[in-house]
């Protein structure tokens, strides 16, 4: 099963930015990013995103990773 996974953390990592600076360019309470950095979201409100692409100037793209889970519970292997 694939699971979206946000790499916003990495990607301040590489702008050696914080996101404390990240909150003050896009305007984003840092109590909104932290479970966007922590990859503990479950929704995402799309004015969010463009903000956070915007401040970075990335894409959706750039911003989400589409991962295979490992040890999926409710993966069969058919023989």
């Amino acid at each position: 099963m694939a699971r979206i996974t946000c790499r916003l953390r990495v990607l301040l990592a590489e702008r050696n930015m914080t996101r404390v600076r990240l909150s003050e360019i896009s305007g984003i309470p840092l109590n909104t990013l932290a479970p966007i950095y922590h990859d503990r979201w479950h929704r995402l409100d799309r004015k969010t995103i463009d903000r956070i692409c915007s401040a970075l100037n990335i894409t959706y793209i750039d911003l989400f990773e589409n991962k295979e889970e490992q040890g999926d519970l409710f993966k069969f292997k058919i023989k």
